[in-house]
């Protein structure tokens, strides 16, 4: 979706194809199969698309296990499912009780009462919306929501927003905003999703999905999740499972206060949408149980990118300031500076979390393991630093080795400073002596 450009459309087509699911048939042959039941349309459906092929499929359905259903589509974090009676008609156009959209990830339909000014890379545009719903008739601000735009949405996104400009903020009191606020009368409204609910009824991360046209302002009011998941059971449904938002799904820990989470980390590019801070948590969410083992009671030197990847970055190895209480130090005698060095020790998914909050993308551990903390601090805090106890505090016993593989060779031409081209036969030379 979105991408223009010839050439990257022939690579995705080859790389990622995509696959068009078909779930229903309106018109076979001139003539509306609408007022039909929806197993006979299916049917219909089946001789259509006799030959199946990997790129044009059928949207399966299960029938009679809607509850069993939606509990899996729950536990796998998928989007949720439609139910649908077996015996319903066609209706386009309306909110229609024999279809219903059953979610397993949280969804809002909210008011656009206002924007930010944007900042960095977004200065021309804007930061993030203000969003509010109905409560007992008067508009409640809930939250404000910057990610889930790509860059070519934004400028398209501004101009749409400006229609609706007003010097009045429409809710009372007037919300907390981290940058200038523009609001706007409340005529627009945008589907977001989220990860939760605070104390004081605020989102969790909401991400923009899309604006719904076909909604009325007064109709956003706060929807209630658990009357979603009853309605599972309460109708007997024929039901499909919707699809699997790998891309685009953006989950935070409730338990751990994040900032900052919508700062785009990475921008957009032709192959891939922009990426947040609270993408970064995320990913290291998701890997936490597969990288934590081998981080374990290493000290660790941090990468760290306030602004991005774009921005400035600095190495962070001494810690001195405040840190959680699951998190561990180790103190280290550098001989290099003369001075005892604070690691921080990552041997918990929130210390991991704790680090991607503060921008850590890249996080390198030592070589070896701390087996002994006591052993360290002892040989680290003597009034002369003696060197470290090899049999106990183990830094000095590396445990794996890294071969590091620069895929570019050196022309000769590079200006001082400056790094040479990549080159593919360079790196399958390296690949060639490190095997041998």
């Amino acid at each position: 979706m979105n991408v223009e450009s010839q050439r990257d459309v022939e690579f995705l087509s080859n790389q990622i194809p995509a696959t068009y699911f078909v779930f229903d048939i309106l018109y076979i042959d001139g003539e509306s199969v609408e007022e039909l039941d929806f197993v006979d349309r299916r049917k219909i459906l089946d001789a259509v698309i006799a030959k199946r092929s990997k790129r044009i499929c059928i949207s399966e359905y299960i029938e009679e296990k809607g509850k069993a259903l939606f509990k899996s589509v729950v536990e796998r974090r998928l989007e949720g499912i439609v139910a649908k009676y077996k015996h319903s008609k066609y209706r386009q156009g309306i909110r229609y009780s024999g279809w219903l959209k059953i979610k397993g990830l949280l969804t809002q339909d909210c008011v656009v009462i206002g924007y930010t000014k944007g900042e960095g890379n977004r200065q021309d545009y804007f930061g993030s919306l203000i969003l509010a719903t109905y409560d007992k008739g008067k508009l409640r601000f809930i939250g404000h929501s910057g990610s889930g735009f790509g860059f070519d949405q934004l400028e398209e996104t501004l101009k749409l927003m400006q229609r609706f400009r007003t010097d009045k903020c429409p809710v009372d009191p007037v919300p907390y905003t981290n940058a200038q606020p523009i609001w706007l009368r409340p005529e627009l409204v945008a589907e977001v999703k989220f990860s939760g609910w605070t104390q004081d009824i605020i989102m969790r991360a909401p991400i923009f999905l899309r604006f719904r046209y076909d909604k009325l302002p007064t109709e956003c009011i706060i929807e209630d999740f658990q009357q979603q998941q009853q309605q599972v059971t309460d109708h007997t449904v024929v039901a499909g499972v919707g699809k699997k938002e790998e891309e685009e799904e953006h989950y935070l820990p409730p338990d751990q206060n994040f900032s900052n989470v919508d700062k785009i980390f990475w921008t957009v590019t032709g192959r891939q949408k922009e990426l947040t801070k609270g993408d970064l948590i995320e990913y290291y969410d998701k890997v936490s149980r597969y990288i934590l083992p081998h981080l374990r009671n290493r000290p660790l030197s941090l990468k760290r990118y306030p602004d991005g990847i774009m921005g400035k970055s600095f190495f962070h190895k001494n810690w001195i300031q405040e840190k959680p209480d699951y998190t561990k130090t180790i103190q280290v005698f550098s001989e290099s500076k003369n001075d005892i060095i604070n690691y921080l020790i990552c041997n918990n998914k929130e210390t991991l979390l704790w680090l991607a909050n503060l921008g850590c993308i890249e996080m390198h551990p030592w070589y070896s393991r701390v087996h002994d903390f006591n052993a360290c601090i002892s040989a680290a805090t003597c009034s002369e630093p003696a060197p470290l106890d090899d049999e106990n505090c183990g830094l000095d016993s590396p445990d794996f080795i890294v071969f590091d593989l620069d895929p570019y060779v050196y022309s000769g031409k590079e200006k001082e400073g400056e790094e040479p081209e990549y080159n593919t036969k360079g790196l399958r030379l390296q690949l060639m002596l490190h095997w041998t």
